[in-house]
C-alpha cells in the first residue's frame, strides 16, 4: 500500500512540476556543444581552395570547431567565400586576402527545391550570430546582410577593417 501511494505521489508531483521551456538560445548553445564533442577526435579540416560558394551549415560548423580545439589555421578562400564558407571567419586562427569577395545572407531552411525557396532558420541564425566574430556579425548587420535570402556582398578589406583580429594575407 505504502508503495502504491509513494508511486502515485510521484506521479501526481511530476504532474504538478514546471518544466522549463528551453529557449532557442539554450537549444543552439546543445547544439554548438554536441558539435564541439563530436569534432573532438578529428584532426583536420577540408580544403577550401581557391573559391566556396557554402553548402550545409553543419559541416562548416564541424571544421569550425575542429580549428578551434586544434588551434588549425584557417586561409579562407582567395576569391569567393560565400553562404556557410562565412562561419570559417569563426575559426579562430584565421587569414584573410583584402581581395577576397565574401557574400552573406540569411541561413534558410532548404524546401527540398532549392535554397531560394527555403525560409528563413532561427536555429542557423543563431548558430551564425554565436559562430561568427561579432564584429563581421555587426558589419554584416550594417549593411541588411543577414535580413534576406539575397546575397550581400562585401570585399576581404571591409572584413578587415572591421575584425582587427583577422590576420591579412594575399
Amino acid at each position: 500500500m505504502r508503495k502504491s501511494f509513494t508511486i502515485v505521489l510521484m506521479v501526481f508531483l511530476h504532474g504538478c512540476m514546471v518544466v522549463p521551456k528551453v529557449t532557442e538560445e539554450d537549444f543552439t548553445g546543445l547544439l554548438l556543444l554536441y558539435i564541439e564533442t563530436i569534432s573532438k577526435g578529428e584532426t583536420s579540416i577540408r580544403n577550401y581552395g581557391d573559391e566556396d560558394f557554402g553548402g550545409l551549415m553543419r559541416e562548416y560548423v564541424v571544421d569550425v570547431m575542429v580549428a578551434r580545439n586544434r588551434s588549425i589555421t584557417v586561409r579562407i578562400p582567395i576569391s569567393i567565400c560565400a553562404s556557410s564558407c562565412t562561419l570559417l571567419l569563426g575559426s579562430g586562427d584565421v587569414r584573410l586576402s583584402p581581395n577576397t569577395v565574401i557574400g552573406v545572407h540569411e541561413p534558410r531552411l532548404d524546401s527540398g527545391s532549392g535554397y531560394e525557396s527555403g525560409t528563413k532558420s532561427s536555429v542557423g541564425m543563431s548558430v551564425l550570430r554565436r559562430v561568427i566574430p561579432a564584429c563581421a556579425v555587426d558589419l554584416f548587420d550594417s549593411r541588411g546582410a543577414l535580413d534576406s535570402g539575397d546575397v550581400t556582398w562585401f570585399s576581404g578589406a571591409e572584413v578587415l577593417d572591421a575584425c582587427p583580429g583577422i590576420i591579412k594575407e594575399y
